[in-house]
């Protein structure tokens, strides 16, 4: 098919011919439509024309597949592709999964008006465009980055002075700052897409308020909803305010016993898994101590508890501790699915691309609050044990 059509080509999936005819009317005069009536000639058309389609729409409910597996599929194929979904009103869970999934653009209601239905698809169409776009712009930030984070760790790390740089240029503090930006500049445009989820679950939600409000219902599971997002969002801008701020972040590091301390915080821990079948299990001497910001060490906690239960439904989220010779290290383990080697080096960059959904700022800011305290961290996957987070701090820090 050739790529520069005159119409946006969409493929439109659906097991209800009659939908599917009549929506294809709708759109003919704007679009080129492909129809496929199972998801199985769906992927056919897909993998077929996946270079000119710019939209797919496809139904929820199907009965060889769903349409949450149909989109993984589609996604497999094209990270870029631009998906709507047409959700009924019992399909409210299955809605808010594929939006959590980073699988969908946007919802379609059922029944769907004509004029909703070109709005959402011109818009999807834009968006595709823009995928496109941001793929060359990302590229140009990734190699940009890479120049300066080489100029930093030769100029900082080793010592070194970079070609065509005069030292007394700038400030140490300074080339911090240069490199934070241009990590900044690679993660925003992220940022904003998990900020758009979380707001399109809120309006999912309050669709739901409001429906159930005009028939004198108010099920809990709408109000849930829309809590859990705003907490999300809530969330999601304090860890972009840590990332930002985190050069001139002052820390103040006291002796802390982790045992007690982890104890302490185990119902903050187990909220993060409260819908998952998740154990929390603490394998840490009594005498076991760091000397760490209490703080900052919550927020690290919390951040490998999200990681966790983003990697599985139930299983065991498992805290233990080591003492070495220069180190302490705490260790934080699943028994979710197993990160492949080649990922394991890009699991604090922005953009990995090893899990759908996630910003991964938190990881990123977990990564830089043991390095601000003087540690490292290395990370481990094996079968049948999930990720591996090791911390290592030294014993005894000069402040």
């Amino acid at each position: 098919m050739n790529a520069l059509l005159e119409k946006p080509l969409i493929l439109f999936i659906d097991d209800d011919e009659d939908v599917l005819r009549t929506l294809k009317l709708c759109l003919n005069e704007d679009f080129q439509v492909l129809t496929a009536a199972t998801p199985e000639e769906g992927l056919l058309l897909f993998k077929e024309n996946h270079q000119d389609i710019k939209v797919v729409i496809t139904d929820l409910k199907m009965p060889s597949m769903n349409g949450i597996e149909l989109l993984k599929e589609i996604k497999h194929l094209d990270s870029q592709s631009v998906c709507l979904i047409l959700s009924g009103r019992g399909d409210f869970e299955e809605t808010v999964e594929a939006i959590n999934r980073d699988l969908v653009y946007r919802y379609l209601q059922k029944p769907c008006d004509r004029d909703s239905l070109l709005e959402t698809v011109h818009s999807a169409v834009k968006a595709r465009r823009m995928n496109e776009t941001l793929e060359t712009v990302k590229k140009i930030l990734a190699e940009e980055g890479a120049h300066l984070t080489q100029f930093y760790d030769q100029l900082i790390l080793k010592g070194g002075t970079p070609l065509n740089f005069r030292s007394n240029d700038y400030s140490a503090g300074e080339i911090g700052r240069i490199k934070c930006l241009a990590e900044v500049g690679m993660v925003t445009l992220k940022i904003a897409h998990d900020i758009r989820n979380k707001l399109l679950i809120l309006s999912l939600g309050m669709e739901g308020i409001e429906t159930s409000l005009k028939k004198e219902n108010f099920p809990a599971m709408f109000m849930n909803v829309v809590k859990k997002s705003i907490s999300e969002i809530s969330d999601l801008l304090e860890e972009i305010h840590f990332f930002v701020t985190q050069n001139g972040t002052e820390i103040h590091p006291a002796q802390i016993q982790v045992k007690n301390f982890i104890s302490s915080c185990l119902p903050e821990i187990r909220s993060v898994f409260a819908e998952k079948e998740i154990s929390v299990h603490l394998q840490i001497p009594e005498d076991f101590q760091i000397k760490m910001d209490s703080r900052l060490l919550l927020r690290l906690i919390l951040n490998l508890a999200m990681n966790a239960a983003e990697s599985m439904v139930k299983g065991d989220f498992i805290i233990s501790a080591e003492e070495k010779d220069t180190t302490m290290e705490l260790i934080f383990s699943d028994t979710g699915s197993r990160l492949l080697e080649q990922n394991l080096d890009d699991i604090f960059k922005p953009y990995a691309t090893y899990k759908t959904g996630g910003s991964r700022i938190g990881l990123m800011n977990l990564k830089k609050t043991v390095e601000l305290h003087g540690g490292t961290v290395r990370v481990e996957s094996a079968a049948g044990k999930g990720i591996i987070f090791i911390l290592s701090l030294p014993k005894e820090k000069k402040l």
